[in-house]
Formats: C-alpha cells, structure tokens, sequence
C-alpha cells in the first residue's frame, strides 16, 4: 500500500541484500530516471556532492601534510563539503518520528529486523509524554471512556 503523497521505489539493502520498500515523497520520486535507478558513484559525483557544496553544508578544512590549512588563490582555506548520502537516512528517521511515526513505521522504513535496532538508534527522538498519557489516563479514567468505574466517587460501592 502507497501512502497519499508517496510513491514507493525498491532498494537493495546493503547489509542483507534484500529488497525493501522504501518511501519517497513525490517530489522526489518524481525526479528518479524513468527506470528508478541511480548509479551511486555517478550520482554523488554529478549531484549529491555539487548540491552539498552549492548548499555550503559541513565544510571541513583541508589541511595540508603538517596539519595546516590549504589556502586557496586568494589566501582563504580551502574546504571540502563533506555530507554523506547515508547521512539522509539519519534525517529521514528523524523527520518520520517527529512527524509522529510509530516505531514500526520507522523500522520498516529503514528495513531493521527488529524495532528493538530502531529504538536503540533513535529512541531518544521519541518524546517523552509522560505528561500526556497521564492527562489521557486522567481522562480516561474520570469521565468513565473506559468502561470501569475505578474513581472514588460516592456512587462507587467500594468505598461505601
């Protein structure tokens, strides 16, 4: 099944080499070749690493043999942009889970065998509601959505 707004495309995984369904958005998938498939090599050289450079992301200074700067034509140190296309992966996980995706969402998505591989990578991206499931338990509980009188109220036999 396709989410509204999603196409799917199929990826070899590089651990397991099994195929997986992995979502793009639209936009993005509209911009894949009429085949879907990028050679990587060819694709960071002609447009990942010129975007990243364009786009000035993580420049790193390259130093020389003793540790020092490369200064370019006009005495300014030379830079590499150095982000890498994994490192989308990393923001996708992340943009899923603060768009409120579910653990098994993100698991399948990133193709982890067990959610346990998931939690431990980006565990600490999931809020912490612990204020929120009181407020709903609160809720819940008072106002009878659950079914059980469990309050302390004066129509409660237990506590005649």
């Amino acid at each position: 099944m396709i989410s509204a707004g999603f196409k799917r495309d199929r990826e070899t995984g590089p651990k397991n080499r099994k195929r997986r369904d992995v979502p793009l958005p639209a936009f993005i998938a509209d911009q894949l070749p009429a085949s879907g498939q990028i050679r990587h090599g060819n694709w960071r050289r002609r447009v990942f690493d010129p975007a990243v450079t364009a786009a000035g992301l993580f420049p790193t200074p390259v130093l020389d043999d003793n540790n020092e700067p490369i200064l370019d034509e006009h005495g300014q140190p030379t830079v590499d942009y150095d982000l890498h296309p994994h490192e989308l992966r990393h923001t996708a996980a992340s943009l899923a889970i603060a768009a409120g995706a579910n653990i098994k969402a993100v698991q399948a998505m990133l193709g982890h065998a067990r959610a346990s591989i998931t939690l431990d990578r980006y565990g600490h991206l999931y809020p912490a509601d612990v204020e929120a499931i009181t407020a709903t338990l609160d809720t819940m509980l008072t106002e009878d959505e659950c079914g059980q009188n469990v309050g302390t109220n004066e129509s409660d036999p237990v506590s005649e």
